[in-house]
């Protein structure tokens, strides 16, 4: 339903700049699960409030789709029951009903009508939205009217726009038989109407470090001791997934609740634009609040010092009474807070209250793959034993992530092995040591250099310090004295010498992926999560994956095709060869890492801002990878730019572009890269030269670009024109590299489908024998 405003024209004055008449209606979702999802509380024997339980996990129940201008949100709001909650991201199935949890999701088919509240099944809405400001009572008490005020400072457009007041869950509880009130306003919600809601993440980002411009920022200490970044609005909030668990409390007699009704502020034919309201930070920006977080963190160092002594000295008694070394049960808690790493011995609570150690789930990663636990540090973190999961599947990097404090991913490693430290016995100890890292997965050979994979599964190559730190975290290393063998610091000379000399002794690592792939040879679909051997990949498959038919039938191919070119239909394709090169590229793109060689892509226009880079970019996102963006080449010629391919490619970029190429382009080194499998030149600042693989995606861009010399013959060109002379002007109503990278393993499936289809077509049609050069 369109809001009911005014017709008078909108003239934009002091109080709105950053303001646009709102279009549309709100969308948002609400959930009704099966058991209530709100807190219950009670009054405990002294008088103060305590919870009987909190909001329960939302894994089933149905989902209802929500349209409304600012005053039907806040007759929602009043009308949520004890089952419901709300989230301003949408489904991105719109025919989907009913919420399942993943298990029962995918026991039964993953049926049409059902879908799991998961990352790859939400999304922002394009259009007028909610965006929640969730406000905890911290140190300093704000009323609603200072609070809106502190906000108004760091975003004075908010003034304007319609946004909605309200009281949290936990607020506003009163004693019955005392009447007297037990606890005001614990925390206070502040919903933004926005212009946009995909901007959310963006602009939320911006307006949490503008609070800390404005001096509403602080350093919270926590029981660990670690220094935790806030201000007066919650960061971690801004997921489209988040549940605002909104319904008032469920209150055990004498306890009541009485929470003021929802008050809307600002005109409700505005909302926020938030790109104009809150553009992002300039570079003196940015510096003043890192330097101010810098400050505000040093002076609370010392007190989190303490803190963590006393977190850390507890936690290592708890290992020592069960019965174990003072040694180990210190390294293990040093491993978990400084390195967030979990070894063996770690004790981990699981949603049920078990205990149960790290070594007992790598023993058995199966049983153990999707459980939920209580945070590693904090087990009592929000009273929420389920706020961490263990990811286990597939080989290597082993992890769970808890979603306290914003979030943190814990490696876990098996147990430690001994290395006793002899003069002379290097060559024994240090073999032991790479086999133990080569089991474990921990690394990799790549260029001649050893690499690891990190969480957001690039290539890390590893020095002496990092590999001290690893070595540290795996082993526990002794030297002999007086007789005795006593715990001792590895020589870093030992990590040295395990980077420079044992490189080839570890699995051979051709790229690092985030989304699954196909076998070109074999039609072998990869979608295991670790390390493949016999395509020497490391992938790591996201929660959601669809799959890919083993057999494709051509409606799966026809479904497959119109999802792929989707977020590409709108851009101005000169010709329909272009619209071939850019199917082509997409296709391309999915399976560059296995391809022996590929073409390069090049996107040509007449004039500037035509969308050249946009496609790049899309590609990019489609591929998984941050685009490696280098100018043309300088008068230092070609030389120079072999050098820049070598480098780009020893750091394992899937993306190489060569943008904004002005006239004619020619490259005898970019020529050579992109007919050979393997890439060979001189380490830079080392005397020895390597090989690496060349599966990087080449695309190039330029305004009426020409290819010359053997480029030509080597590099696909495509050309868009807008036909238009202002074509920066041009307004879309969604943002392709935003859709490909939301839907991206949907994306993926497509094109491996339309693969895997003509994989086998050509296996049951083959061409005759012949040769194309």
């Amino acid at each position: 339903m369109k809001p009911r405003c005014t017709k008078a024209p909108f003239a934009p004055t002091p109080t709105t700049v950053g303001t646009v008449p709102l279009a549309g209606p709100i969308h948002l979702t609400k959930w009704t699960a099966s058991q209530p999802v709100t807190k219950h509380l009670r009054l405990a024997d002294d008088g103060t409030v305590e919870k009987v339980s909190t909001a329960a996990q939302l894994y089933q129940g149905t989902v209802t789709r929500l349209k409304c201008s600012p005053s039907e949100f806040i007759k929602a709001l009043a009308s949520i029951g004890k089952n419901d909650c709300l989230s301003y991201g949408v489904p991105i199935d719109d025919a989907a009903t009913e919420i399942m949890s993943k298990k029962r999701f995918a026991d039964t088919g993953k049926p049409s009508h059902a879908m799991t509240r998961t990352t790859d099944a939400m999304i922002w809405p394009r259009g007028a939205g909610i965006m929640l400001i969730d406000h905890d009572e911290g140190d300093k008490h704000y009323t609603p009217d200072e609070l809106r005020e502190a906000l108004y400072l760091c975003c004075p457009a908010l003034r304007g726009g319609a946004h909605i007041w309200a009281a949290s869950t936990s607020s506003c509880l009163f004693n019955t038989k005392t009447k007297r009130e037990v606890r005001g306003i614990a925390g206070q919600r502040i919903y933004v109407v926005v212009a946009d809601a995909t901007d959310i993440p963006r602009a939320a980002d911006v307006l949490f470090k503008r609070a800390w411009l404005n001096a509403f920022g602080s350093i919270k200490i926590s029981k660990a001791g670690r220094l935790l970044i806030r201000t007066i609005l919650d960061q971690a909030v801004f997921q489209p997934t988040r549940i605002d668990y909104c319904a008032p409390a469920i209150c055990d007699a004498p306890l009541t609740q009485r929470k003021p009704k929802p008050v809307l502020h600002g005109d409700p034919c505005l909302a926020l634009d938030t790109r104009a309201a809150l553009p992002d930070l300039s570079a003196s920006e940015t510096a003043t609040y890192e330097r101010m977080v810098a400050t505000a963190k040093d002076a609370r160092r010392a007190a989190a010092a303490v803190i963590e002594a006393a977190y850390k000295q507890g936690r290592v008694d708890e290992y020592v009474a069960n019965g174990l070394d003072p040694a180990a049960a210190e390294k293990i808690v040093t491993a978990a807070l400084d390195q967030q790493v979990l070894l063996a011995d770690f004790v981990l609570t699981t949603e049920d209250g078990r205990s149960v150690t790290v070594g007992r789930l790598l023993a058995d990663k199966t049983a153990w793959h999707g459980v939920r636990f209580a945070d590693p540090i904090e087990p009592d973190y929000h009273d929420d034993p389920r706020i961490a999961r263990a990811y286990l599947s597939g080989q290597g990097r082993p992890a769970i992530y808890s979603h306290a404090h914003g979030g943190t991913r814990y490696l876990l490693s098996p147990a430690s092995h001994t290395i006793q430290l002899l003069a002379g016995e290097r060559g024994e100890y240090a073999p032991q040591i790479v086999r133990v890292f080569r089991d474990q997965g921990a690394f990799y050979s790549r260029g001649g250099q050893v690499v690891a994979v990190n969480e957001q599964s690039k290539l890390l190559v590893q020095n002496e310090q990092l590999m001290m730190a690893a070595m540290d975290r795996a082993f526990r290393f002794e030297k002999l004295i007086k007789n005795d063998w006593r715990v001792a610091d590895a020589p870093l000379g030992l990590a040295k010498h395990i980077v420079e000399a044992y490189a080839t002794h570890f699995p051979a690592l051709r790229a690092a992926l985030t989304a699954p792939i196909m076998d070109p040879i074999s039609g072998r679909i990869i979608d295991q999560s670790g390390y493949d051997a016999e395509t020497q990949l490391f992938v790591t498959v996201a929660e959601g994956w669809p799959g890919v038919p083993d057999a494709p039938s051509p409606q799966d191919v026809e479904l497959a095709l119109r999802k792929l070119w989707w977020p590409v239909r709108r851009f101005p394709f000169a010709e329909p060869i272009d619209d071939t090169v850019m199917l082509t590229a997409l296709l391309t793109v999915v399976v560059r890492p296995l391809l022996p060689t590929a073409p390069g892509f090049a996107f040509d226009a007449p004039i500037q801002s035509s969308g050249k880079t946009f496609l790049i970019k899309v590609l990019a996102a489609l591929g998984g990878c941050s685009p490696a963006m280098s100018p043309q080449p300088d008068a230092r010629g070609d030389d120079e730019m072999r050098k820049r391919l070598f480098a780009l490619l020893l750091g394992g970029h899937g993306a190489i572009v060569i943008d904004n190429i002005v006239g004619e382009f020619d490259s005898p080194a970019l020529a050579a890269m992109i007919t050979t499998e393997w890439y060979r030149d001189r380490v830079l600042g080392l005397s020895r030269t390597e090989s690496v693989p060349t599966n990087a995606m080449v695309m190039l861009s330029g305004n009426n670009l020409t290819l010359k010399g053997d480029l030509p013959r080597r590099i696909l060109k495509c050309r868009v024109d807008p036909r238009t002379e202002s074509p920066h002007k041009r307004m879309f109503a969604f943002d392709p590299v935003e859709v490909v990278t939301v839907y991206r393993q949907e994306l993926v499936a497509a094109a491996l489908t339309i693969l895997k289809a003509h994989l086998a077509k050509q296996d049951t049609e083959r061409a005759g024998p012949g040769r194309m050069g």
